[in-house]
C-alpha cells in the first residue's frame, strides 16, 4: 500500500474477502478514494461502510442488474429482486430488461 500511494492513483478497488481486520488496515494505509466490493451483503451494510469511512464508494453490481430501479427501491425501503446469475451476460433481454420494477 505504501508503495502505491505515491503513484497518486484515482482509486483503489478492493474485493472484500471476509477479513475485516485487513480491510480496516488497508483503509488506514490508503489515502485516496477506496471503492469497496462487498459482494453478497445488503444495502445497509454497504451504506454503513461509507458512513464509517471504510469506503468512499461501494459497488452494487448484481443488485443493479436485478433492480433497474435500485435507487427508487432503496429510497422506498422496498424489497429487492433476487438476481438470476444464469441470465447474466447471455446476450438477450433475459436478466436485463425483464426484472419487474417496484410499484408504490
Amino acid at each position: 500500500m505504501r508503495a502505491l500511494a505515491p503513484l497518486d492513483l484515482a482509486y483503489l478497488h478492493i474485493g472484500h474477502g471476509g477479513d475485516d481486520e485487513l480491510l480496516h488496515t488497508l483503509r488506514k494505509l490508503w489515502p485516496n478514494t477506496l471503492v469497496l466490493n462487498r459482494a453478497g451483503t445488503d444495502i445497509a451494510t454497504r451504506a454503513k461502510d461509507i458512513e464509517d469511512g471504510l469506503a468512499d464508494v461501494v459497488t452494487v453490481g448484481t443488485m443493479a442488474l436485478a433492480n433497474p430501479d435500485l435507487v427508487e427501491r432503496v429510497r422506498a425501503n422496498a424489497p429487492l429482486n433476487t438476481p438470476d446469475p444464469a441470465t447474466f451476460y447471455g446476450g438477450g433481454e433475459a436478466g436485463y430488461t425483464d426484472y419487474p420494477t417496484h410499484t408504490a
